[in-house]
């Protein structure tokens, strides 16, 4: 380990970055063609965003500064998953759907399998292609860099989270 590591890993609490809390932030309702829009201070909802017409919404992640929503959207009948951006405004209500760099995947979205950096620059994901392989990934939005592992456990990947730099991505899941 090293030093650097060690000093951040054993430091006082009171002597860590803290983030402050963002305005918003987003939650994925279990019918997945809505996402909700919530104040941070109240818990009240504040703006929603519905899915586009034969799509669903299939996962939610958002910026540190919770202005900014990364959502996957799948249709209905096709096994292919694409990544948007949705921008929020002062008072919490979503704009359009603007697509992201990134291609559309050729597979579903394990649901709460989308994570991304604070910035936003980097994300991960955890899809179920349609041959029945599953994949792991991580883009880099700013250098196009990507790392992808093929897994079996794709599909029961329950939660995933990148850490600030984008260099150490968590996963949970069932076997």
């Amino acid at each position: 380990m090293s030093g650097a590591l060690a000093a951040a890993l054993l430091a006082e609490p009171s002597s860590l970055p803290v983030r402050p809390v963002p305005r918003y932030f987003a939650v994925l309702l279990g019918t997945e063609r809505v996402v909700q829009i919530r104040s941070s201070a109240t818990g009240q909802q504040v703006g929603r965003l519905a899915s586009p017409v034969g799509q669903f919404f299939s996962g939610v992640a958002e910026t540190a500064d919770g202005r900014r929503l990364l959502v996957a959207a799948q249709p209905d009948s096709a096994c292919r998953t694409s990544l948007y951006w949705v921008s929020l405004d002062p008072a919490g209500q979503p704009g359009p759907l603007r697509p992201t760099s990134v291609k559309a995947v050729q597979g579903t979205l394990s649901s709460r399998a989308l994570a991304m950096t604070p910035d936003g620059s980097v994300i991960a994901f955890s899809a179920y292609y349609c041959d029945g392989t599953g994949t792991v990934e991580i883009l880099n939005l700013r250098t196009g860099s990507q790392a992808e592992w093929t897994t079996e456990l794709s599909d029961d990947v329950e939660s995933m989270a990148l850490s600030a730099n984008g260099s150490v991505l968590s996963v949970s899941g069932t076997e």
